[in-house]
């Protein structure tokens, strides 16, 4: 019910307007202002890591709920440590935490809560590398952690291919590979891990063709030449030493590579056998061709094993009409055409493992696709490589096969620098971007060459198969001639010297039978010698292949500078008397050659053995005296031989000089039967010069002996022969710290006693040559050492009433050299070594001792 009063009032209203009078209407009262009663912020709908943004939006409301515009919001935090915020409402995440966002107007506030999660410090994908078939896909997935290691649960990760035509990714890390190959990057906040995606490179399906070529090479070397049915030629040239052994190879030409991933196609190849041979120092072929490079490419080397598979990138260098390539291992090698995009494509399909030489050799090819070429990242690739495999190959040698393996490695390194163009880029080249280490490797190989000569030589004389005692005896002989050859600095400061190796040879060159006639006739007389190798301690024997060196007094003759390939050991020739003539003497010098009758490193003479013979009414006694002076340059150099019966007494010396710098170089001899002294000298003066002056003098003195003892004929008997030996050494201006920059003074001397028997017993070769080396260095003092004087003997085995042969050789020699900068100017050495006949011990009672010459070498020569 409505109230009277009210009723009331509208009745006089009525009543007024019904009599037609009017009166005034009160003006309507305005709405109420609107006032701010609430400030809403809406909620992050996400966390928040450290260095994300976000804006936040407060929305200003009236009394009646209306939003309204245009009023002014202040915006704060309560933890600027966590989160911050703009005038504009943008916050900034911090650090983790949480922090209340307020926004505030005429008084109303309104806020929302922010959470900052711990950032991402690391992101790992659940594989580095996948080989993937090409039409197939692969689902990478990434572990975010963060520094705890904590997983951290929906973060956002980018992902990304490299090359997105070879293989793309999607959001969600699916990725679909086409060809080739490429990497895949997933990223979060500024962290980033990879995978490398590959389509596997299908072996290649090879046509070889006509021109196969087979020839046995061994550690001298050799090259194999043939040309394909379209004209392209072949050279591949391995150089001496490459090989420790000789090897049947045959190389034949590639006509067609199907499946070759290069744009531009084959140029040329060949497949090479014994598959899996390895070489010591990389062989080199030459592809000759009038194929020319499509724009856009260049020639690209490539190298496998088996009959196409495990394909692996070379450098190729190419030249007028030619492609060089290095071959360090068999099967085949080949070069083809190909684009920057091809080598991108090789480099990640064939990618060997990391930290490899064949690692190393990949990156510095894929360097060299840059345009321009970044020469300090392609030197870096280079000192990595010898850094972290070339070093660490040679120092953690232990067998032959590593040994190899590291020599490989190193000239792998240069190889794939020259061709690749790098050390070409360099200002010096090679010799800049290895400086001193070039040294360090090469002292080192010298010393692990070292260890392996005297490994090979204990397995040598282990008494056992007699095909591994001349593996091991070939084994030395090649580490030995490897180390002086290439490394001849190295090995002397080493020690590794022909006097050295001599003395611990574990063979000897021995004769099976001399069948000359005695007296010689008239006519031509033919010469038929046989020649063993002899293995210590058991005596055991084989025919080897032998370089022999004849010389002849009192004939003429035809003997042949080598022997016959076969059969083995045998050597054959004819001579014939001189007119009026009384006496012959023959000299067979047989040097084992390891299967070689010329070795390409010059005058193989380790191992050698000389068989004396001598006919006619002279006598069997002949004394061979040698010297010679060696001081860098032909018209200082003298040499003589002479050949007399009992005595001889000759000297020389020699002065050169020339460029501000000179040599003097001086030799004297003189002996006799049963003593002999021998002197050598040489000084060098004047600016540093890299050589190495030297004088040598040696005297061989040959007799024919019988030895007989009552009732003991045919029988086999010994004795032990004695040299004395005293020696003086005086040297001046260098020392012999072999990394010193200082000069070098380097005397030696050697002694070898030795008999054999000729009338085909087996008891030829009285026993193994035995060599004795006395060497040392000295300070930079005059006469560092007082004269010593030492005994050296050896027990040598005869036959009772048969003739053999007694030789004895002394050799002494003396030389200048310097180390390191070569900044020593002067040099001297003087050395005398005097050696004495001691005679024979442990001859029975009644023995007799005849000679062809008269002497009695049962006794002692006088002082």
């Amino acid at each position: 019910m409505r109230p009277f009063g009210q009723f009331a009032r509208l009745a006089v209203l009525a009543t007024l307007l019904g009599c037609g009078g009017t009166s005034p209407v009160a003006p309507p009262r305005p709405p109420p202002a609107p006032v701010v009663t609430a400030v809403e912020v809406a909620a992050p709908g996400r966390s928040l890591v450290p260095g994300d943004t976000l804006r936040l939006v407060a929305t200003v409301k009236d009394q009646n709920g209306n939003p309204m515009t245009g009023r002014p919001v202040t915006w704060t935090s309560n933890s600027d440590p966590v989160a911050t915020v703009s005038a504009a409402g943008l916050v900034t995440a911090v650090t983790q935490g949480q922090a209340t966002i307020s926004a505030t107007a005429e008084g109303r506030t309104g806020s929302a809560v922010v959470t900052v999660d711990a950032p991402a410090a690391a992101i790992a994908l659940d594989r580095a590398e996948a080989v993937v078939e090409v039409g197939t896909t692969l689902q990478l997935r990434a572990a975010v952690t963060d520094a705890q290691g904590n997983a951290l649960q929906g973060r956002r990760v980018v992902w990304t291919s490299t090359s997105p035509e070879v293989a793309s990714v999607s959001e969600a890390g699916l990725v679909s590979v086409r060809h080739g190959a490429t990497s895949v990057v997933a990223t979060v906040e500024g962290k980033a891990d990879t995978a490398a995606i590959r389509v596997p490179v299908a072996p290649l399906a090879l046509t070889l063709g006509a021109g196969a070529v087979t020839r046995t090479v061994g550690p001298a070397g050799d090259t194999l030449r043939t040309r394909a049915p379209d004209g392209t030629t072949y050279q591949l040239a391995i150089p001496p030493l490459a090989l420790t052994k000789p090897v049947a190879i045959t190389m034949t030409p590639i006509t067609a590579a199907s499946g070759l991933p290069l744009s531009g196609g084959l140029i040329g190849g060949v497949n090479l056998e014994p598959s899996g041979l390895v070489f010591v120092q990389s062989a080199t072929l030459v592809i000759g061709t009038t194929r020319t490079a499509p724009a856009g490419q260049r020639p690209v080397g490539l190298s496998y094993r088996g009959t196409g598979d495990e394909l692996t990138m070379a450098a190729a260098g190419a030249g007028t009409g030619t492609v060089t390539l290095p071959v360090p291992h068999f099967s085949g090698a080949l070069a083809g055409f190909g684009t920057t995009q091809d080598i991108e494509s090789l480099y990640f399909a064939t990618r060997p493992p990391p930290r490899s030489g064949a690692f190393y050799a990949a990156e510095l090819l894929m360097a060299s696709t840059d345009v321009p070429r970044d020469v300090a990242f392609e030197r870096q690739i280079l000192d990595d490589w010898w850094n972290e495999v070339v070093m660490p190959a040679i120092t953690g040698v232990t067998t032959d096969l590593q040994l190899i393996e590291a020599r490989g490695s190193r000239n792998d390194w240069e190889r794939t620098g020259e061709l690749a163009g790098t050390f070409a880029l360099v200002s010096g080249g090679v010799n800049t971007v290895l400086g001193p280490r070039r040294g360090e490797w090469d002292r080192e190989f010298v010393r692990q060459a070292k260890r392996a000569v005297e490994a090979n030589l204990t397995l040598c004389r282990t008494p056992g198969l007699l095909s591994g005692r001349i593996t091991g005896l070939d084994n030395a002989l090649f580490w030995y001639r490897l180390a002086t050859f290439g490394h001849p600095e190295e090995a002397n400061a080493e020690g590794v010297t022909l006097s050295w190796i001599r003395g611990l040879l574990c063979a000897a060159v021995v004769t099976d039978l001399v069948a000359l006639p005695d007296p010689l006739l008239t006519g031509t007389n033919t010469l038929d010698v046989h020649y063993r190798l002899r293995f210590a301690p058991d005596n055991v024997t084989t025919p080897a292949d032998f370089r022999v060196t004849p010389s002849v007094t009192g004939a003429t003759h035809a003997l042949p500078g080598a022997t016959a390939a076969s059969p083995q050991g045998f050597y054959t020739g004819t001579l014939v008397p001189n007119a009026g003539g009384n006496a012959v003497t023959i000299l067979l010098t047989a040097c084992y050659t390891q299967g070689e009758t010329a070795f390409a490193l010059g005058t193989v003479n380790e191992l050698c053995g000389d068989q004396f013979i001598a006919r006619g009414s002279g006598g069997g006694f002949n004394v061979d005296y040698q010297g010679a002076l060696s001081m860098g340059s032909a018209p200082c150099n003298r040499q003589f031989r002479e050949t007399v019966t009992r005595f001889v007494n000759v000297s020389d010396t020699s002065v050169c000089g020339a460029g501000g710098w000179s040599r003097t170089g001086s030799y004297t001899l003189a002996g006799t039967l049963s003593k002999a002294r021998l002197e050598t000298a040489m000084a060098k003066s004047g600016p540093p010069q890299n050589f190495h002056p030297g004088a040598t003098v040696s005297a061989r003195v040959a007799d024919r002996i019988t030895i007989n003892a009552p009732g003991q004929t045919g029988n086999i008997g010994s004795f032990r022969g004695q040299i004395e030996v005293r020696a003086i050494m005086e040297l001046d201006g260098g020392v012999c710290n072999p990394v010193s920059s200082q000069g070098r003074i380097i005397p030696s001397a050697s002694v070898t006693m030795e008999g054999s028997v000729g009338d085909g017993t087996p008891f030829q070769q009285m026993f193994p040559n035995t060599r004795i080396a006395i060497s040392g260095c000295g300070g930079p003092s005059a006469n560092p050492w007082a004269a010593t004087t030492t005994v050296f003997s050896t027990d040598m085995v005869f036959r009772y009433g048969v003739p053999f042969t007694l030789a004895l050789q002394h050799a002494a020699s003396s030389a200048v050299t310097q180390t390191g900068n070569f900044i020593s100017g002067s040099g001297s050495a003087s050395v005398r070594y005097e050696y004495r006949w001691l005679g024979m011990l442990g001859l029975p009672a009644g023995a007799t001792v005849s000679s062809a010459t008269g002497f009695d070498w049962s006794t002692a020569a006088l002082p």
